[in-house]
């Protein structure tokens, strides 16, 4: 099995090592690829490694006049497709108001490209050609209003629908946000009101989404950090069943509170491991009295 491992510069190199860590050299020229797309910069910032073995990746590019939202396909051997979309480059257009978020690999060949635009986040489906598929969501793109919302991730399940994980702010109070999205694009009506939830108990001033993992059966697990007003914060989790209920079998009314109240937590993962049980892993900083910084 190959390892790719993506290397940014000006311009676009991905380089592939063998399992020994050795460069393996019959991926591109002596192990590297390298692209040069637009003369003055190339700036790569997200890749997917899709079913059939290609290789996609997403960046920006400065094309005559102005930077543009670019996506480029290469075969599993590293060679650029040049038949993807025009000339082996697909250019979404100018990215002054836009940035690319991220890729997302479907699992029938189909790719997803993410990216802020003009206060929105945009879902838009492309085959293996370069060519959007116009029958997902409306004329090829999810469009979702970003006026009073920060969308903090995107995840693609097993059967190719698409759950939003984000914080939503209404009269100053902040609340997690989740949309569902079917594979064809168009909401899920099963998945909490119209295909969106706004979590009843989790609304405060200052609530930050950390973490999103999936569980079995489209079950979710979400980690969130909650500031008082002596900038004290604490660590919680909630688990939400696959419509957007919350798992009242979870914790308290679904959530479960970290023992921990410092100054500063920052999460670092979270895992189920063997038996169902959640393993998070935490750098706890007190500034409170003596300092002192530690993993939990």
């Amino acid at each position: 099995m190959k390892k790719i491992v993506l290397t940014l510069f000006f311009l676009c190199t991905l380089t592939a090592l063998g399992q020994d860590g050795s460069l393996d050299i019959s991926f591109g020229t002596n192990g590297l690829t390298i692209t040069d797309i637009a003369t003055e910069a190339d700036i790569t910032s997200a890749m997917a490694i899709v079913q059939d073995g290609s290789i996609w990746v997403a960046g920006t590019s400065f094309i005559p006049g102005a930077f543009n939202s670019v996506v480029i396909r290469y075969f599993e051997d590293g060679t650029q497709d040049l038949d993807f979309a025009t000339d082996g480059t697909l250019v979404l257009g100018t990215s002054e108001n836009a940035r690319l978020f991220k890729l997302f690999a479907l699992n029938d060949e189909h790719v997803i490209v993410a990216r802020y635009f003009n206060e929105n986040l945009t879902l838009s489906k492309y085959n293996n050609a370069g060519i959007l598929d116009t029958s997902y969501g409306t004329d090829g793109t999810i469009t979702i209003s970003l006026a009073s919302d920060t969308i903090y991730n995107v995840f693609v399940a097993p059967d190719n629908s698409i759950t939003v994980a984000g914080i939503s702010v209404n009269a100053g109070a902040s609340s997690a946000l989740f949309a569902k999205y079917l594979a064809n694009g168009a909401p899920d009506e099963t998945f909490g009101t119209n295909g969106i939830v706004t979590s009843p108990f989790m609304q405060d001033a200052s609530i930050y989404l950390l973490e999103f993992l999936q569980l079995e059966n489209q079950s979710f697990l979400i980690t969130y950090r909650v500031e008082d007003s002596n900038e004290n914060q604490t660590l919680y989790l909630a688990k939400f069943l696959a419509n957007g209920n919350a798992d009242t079998s979870f914790g308290v009314n679904g959530v479960a509170q970290s023992p921990f109240v410092s100054d500063l937590s920052i999460l670092s993962a979270t895992t189920v491991v063997e038996g169902g049980k959640i393993l998070t892993l935490l750098f706890r900083q007190q500034f409170t009295g003596p300092t002192e910084n530690f993993f939990a």
